[in-house]
């Protein structure tokens, strides 16, 4: 994200950004940041509510399928730093780009997969 923002900070200084918010900027603005909070707040709530509705019967989760919802969850959160940099190469106004990247730092932080989230998910969902 940070090499994607520099890029396209330096794009805009040399005037080779086109993009104009004007045309699209009362449709985008608020697009990108209902689909920042969808990916970065929704989407892992629901997607972690399913994974353990679907093994709700289980005993112990294999490791494989633990490692399969990681990766999707991760997947699933970091749409949002992408969406900031759509927002940075748009221009969009403050308040919108202000909560997009809040949620892009959200999405990053609380599900970067540290050894105490992973160990307290192993917990939860019941994986030796």
């Amino acid at each position: 994200m940070v090499t994607g923002s520099l890029i396209l900070r330096l794009l805009d200084r040399a005037g080779l950004l086109f993009f104009d918010l004007k045309s699209y900027g009362s449709v985008l603005a608020p697009s990108l940041f209902i689909l920042a909070a969808v990916f970065s707040l929704g989407l892992p709530m629901l997607y972690r509510a399913w994974f353990a509705h679907r093994l709700r019967d289980h005993q112990q989760v294999s490791r494989p399928d633990f490692m399969r919802f990681e990766r999707r969850l991760i997947y699933i959160v970091l749409v949002t730093p992408y969406l900031a940099l759509v927002a940075l190469a748009f221009k969009v106004p403050g308040f919108h780009f202000t909560g997009i990247v809040l949620m892009a730092f959200y999405a990053a932080y609380y599900f970067y997969p540290s050894k105490k989230r992973v160990t307290y998910e192993k917990k939860i969902f019941r994986m030796k």
